[in-house]
């Protein structure tokens, strides 16, 4: 008797097994609209791609697998467990996206920073409105190069910083530029009176690169996604901590200008002083009128410094690295500057800016190659690229790697070739086959930052120093936190000029 009760059991839960296999697969193709991509396997779809991850090198050769996969085209797709992912890669189907306004919203994957971020990058909707009004304020040209005092005296340190470097021993520069771009970044945000370059005991960093690469390991792991599990395993809680000393660097900036604040209202009005509202300010402003504590306020403004730092230091780590490896490209860019400057060492001044045609050339070929690998929208309203329907609750996932490795826009796909950016080359490209800073109403807002911040440094440093490296270019490996970078970071060599 009961051997046939487990008979029938086992029979039972075998045919829900068999009805829940040939339903789904009804589910997939009836959502696809015929968009061609690998086979699934019942309950985990294509997610098993994703099985062999370790670590942060590991995320950045999945994403290439992930855009590799060309015999499926420029629009393809994936199921992540339950969830339609729509690859896209070809400049027209990008040029549908990004003139839409109703396609503006992050997808879920992005709920994975909430526990850290909350700004105007990961938010959807009125309140992403809202934040992107104050952060147009905060980057208009007229603002950042109001700041170039800024830009040049942060130079000016590293550089002495680096001196103690300078003695043609192999080291890696990046935690130096992440310091540096931090510092700018929390003096112009934040008019912080901190010298961020100097503190010795300052984790900040490490702290953000560790919870991107716990997030992106969330990500990869489709049985991490509920909260009640993630929370307690083992890479939810170091996240967690992780996260609170990030939150607690802001609520260090929010502390030091409230400070500020107070004393300047509590003291006697100087004549002709004038204290311009930083995005600090307006955030604080913001903050006040929704009743949000300091922590929430901290993770309001997180997500932009993190921005506006982490991905500019890693692509400038990279540049370096390419300068150092390409002496041939390294002495264009140092005649360059030195045409600009002879050997002063007077600060860049806003006349400067346009006279670096070269050293712009290579800083976007560099960004071809690490900006951030893709970006992920959700589909809220019916939608059609290239005569297929892509249904709604779906993700867009916009393959910017392989959009900026397309041999058919790209002469060097896969090489460091900064004449990929020549005049007469981009004005063969079609549009929308070069998106580091993506487009539309959701680009990126801090481009022209980026772009002084560049200047400025490399510049700075090239006028004194001659980089070189030993490493080869088929030595390079890249990783994945925010962007792409050099896994294991950039180790260059500097002597004085």
């Amino acid at each position: 008797m009961r051997e046939q009760t487990m008979i029938t059991w086992l029979q039972t839960i075998i045919a829900i097994i068999l009805l829940y296999v040939v339903f789904e697969k009804l589910r997939q193709w009836r959502l696809e609209g015929n968009i061609p991509g690998p086979s699934t396997v019942p309950f985990f779809g294509n997610s098993l791609i994703l099985w062999d991850y370790k670590n942060t090198q590991d995320i950045g050769r999945i994403v290439m697998k992930l855009q590799g996969l060309m015999e499926y085209g420029n629009l393809c797709r994936l199921w992540l467990g339950h969830h339609l992912i729509v690859g896209v890669a070809d400049p027209k189907s990008l040029e549908v996206i990004f003139k839409s306004n109703e396609l503006l919203n992050k997808s879920f994957l992005y709920d994975f920073a909430n526990d850290i971020a909350s700004g105007v990058f990961v938010s959807s909707g009125e309140k992403w409105k809202v934040l992107r009004k104050i952060v147009n304020k905060v980057f208009h040209n007229n603002n950042m190069e109001n700041q170039l005092n800024v830009f040049n005296n942060s130079s000016k340190v590293l550089c002495q910083v680096l001196e103690s470097k300078c003695d043609g021993k192999s080291f890696k520069i990046d935690n130096f530029l992440h310091r540096c771009i931090l510092d700018i970044t929390c003096k112009i945000l934040a008019s912080s009176r901190n010298d961020i370059q100097l503190k010795k005991d300052l984790t900040y960093i490490e702290d953000v690169h560790l919870v991107a690469h716990l997030s992106f390991e969330r990500l990869l792991r489709i049985w991490l996604y509920p909260d009640f599990i993630y929370k307690h395993s083992t890479s939810g809680k170091m996240k967690q901590a992780a996260s609170n000393r990030v939150l607690g660097f802001g609520l260090e900036l929010i502390n030091e200008r409230r400070e500020f604040l107070n004393e300047v209202e509590n003291s006697i009005t100087v004549e002709g002083y004038s204290n311009p509202k930083t995005f600090l300010d307006y955030m604080m402003d913001y903050a006040k009128a929704r009743n949000l504590t300091d922590l929430e306020l901290s993770m309001s403004i997180t997500d932009l410094i993190v921005a506006g730092s982490d991905t500019t230091a890693c692509a400038i780590s990279y540049m370096l690295l390419m300068l150092a490896m390409y002496q041939d490209i390294q002495e264009q860019v140092y005649e360059e500057v030195h045409e600009i400057f002879g050997d002063s060492d007077r600060p860049m001044e806003l006349k400067d800016m346009n006279r670096m045609p070269v050293l712009e050339r290579v800083y976007m070929e560099v960004l071809r190659h690490c900006c951030p690998p893709h970006i992920v929208r959700r589909v809220d309203s019916p939608l059609y690229l290239q005569d297929k329907r892509i249904p709604v609750g779906s993700s867009l996932y916009i393959m910017l790697y392989r959009l900026h490795r397309d041999p058919e826009y790209w002469s060097h796909p896969n090489s460091f070739y900064p004449d990929h950016f020549l005049p007469e080359n981009v004005q063969q490209r079609p549009k929308y086959t070069f998106l580091p800073f993506v487009s539309g109403l959701r680009a990126c807002p801090g481009q022209r930052f980026s772009f002084i911040m560049m200047k400025i440094i490399v510049s700075t440093i090239l006028r004194q120093y001659k980089i070189t490296t030993s490493v080869r270019p088929s030595e390079i490996k890249l990783s994945m936190t925010l962007m792409l970078e050099i896994s294991g970071g950039s180790n260059v060599q500097l002597t004085r000029r």
